[in-house]
């Protein structure tokens, strides 16, 4: 007898842990911007909220993001970016004619997106300094300032002392007001002193070609020049720009600094200065603990200890005593 096959029964419980299908939480209402429509832009996988576009009515700019969207936050959804907004275009102040220029560009001068050119009555004895064309912005404003047309011709680079300048032009003996644009500034030393620099300098737009020389003494040793940054010297050269032996220089520091160092020199024989260059540092106050039941409201959540001159304090007692002196 053969036995029962044996029998196994399975039961399968089958439950969802939550729905599948979850409702999308809802936007704000779309923001209204005033002069201006606005459209919904499709949605896609991607991003499956409101999108919206703002389009400005005419006669207006948009200022902002043409687009915003509807996304998540802490506090639920919201618009982001912020909507923009739409501004009235507004015409631009007519600039007219420059000094020693004048204007081109369009005749009905001056609304948005109009642009003006400038040139320079003479371009030989005056540049264009500035952007050449300017353009009228949305809001009223030129994108840059108004060019100038400033003469080409530079500033005296005076007389080297000890020594002497001529002008040329064109590599003629120049004789008229200086210094023209194109103009050559030609320099000499007296006998006893050596040129230092350029012989010849050249006027080109407003700045000449090289620093002005100066005459150096052939015969003595020279001292350094004194270079005392927030200081005044006070001194004599006797080397015309050098300093020789036997010259006297006072160091005296600016108003907030003080003296590091000697503040009267000797230039020696051999070129060098009696005494180290000073410097002048920085003069400052330090913190002070006013007493008891005093308050100083600068000193209050801060780790400063030192303040420049002329700054100012204000103590005052706590709440019950009075201030003495």
């Amino acid at each position: 007898m053969n036995p029962a096959p044996l029998v196994w029964s399975v039961l399968l419980t089958l439950q969802w842990d939550a729905a599948l299908c979850a409702t999308i939480p809802a936007c704000p209402d779309i923001p209204e911007v005033g002069n201006a429509t606005y459209e919904e832009l499709e949605r896609h996988d991607a991003s499956p909220y409101m999108r919206v576009r703002y389009i400005c009515n005419e006669g207006y700019y948009l200022e902002g993001s043409h687009e915003i969207a509807c996304v998540d936050a802490e506090q639920g959804r919201q618009w982001h970016p912020e909507p923009p907004a739409c501004h009235g275009f507004k015409n631009c102040e007519d600039i007219g004619d420059i000094p020693n220029g004048f204007v081109t560009g369009d005749e009905a001068c001056c609304k948005p997106g109009d642009k003006l050119g400038f040139v320079c009555e003479n371009d030989v004895t005056h540049q264009l300094v500035g952007a050449s064309e300017l353009t009228c912005l949305n809001n009223g404003s030129w994108d840059h300032p108004a060019p100038q047309c400033l003469g080409r011709n530079c500033s005296s680079p005076g007389t080297p002392p000890r020594g002497d300048v001529d002008y040329y032009k064109d590599g003629v003996l120049y004789y008229g007001d200086c210094c023209k644009h194109g103009v050559e500034a030609r320099f000499t030393c007296d006998e006893e002193y050596d040129l230092v620099g350029q012989e010849s300098i050249t006027c080109q737009n407003r700045e000449w070609s090289a620093p002005r020389p100066r005459c150096k003494p052939k015969a003595v040793e020279v001292c350094e020049d004194l270079v005392v940054p927030n200081s005044v010297v006070r001194a004599d050269k006797s080397g015309g720009d050098y300093f020789v032996p036997d010259d006297e220089a006072l160091v005296h520091c600016n108003h907030g600094y003080r003296l590091n160092g000697t503040d009267f020199l000797v230039c020696n024989e051999d070129g060098t200065w009696s005494d180290p260059v000073p410097s002048c540092v920085e003069y400052n106050c330090t913190r002070v603990d006013f007493g008891p039941h005093i308050i100083v409201e600068e000193f209050v959540n801060s780790n400063v200890t030192e303040f420049p001159v002329d700054s100012r304090v204000y103590p005052k007692c706590e709440e019950g005593y009075m201030l003495k002196g």
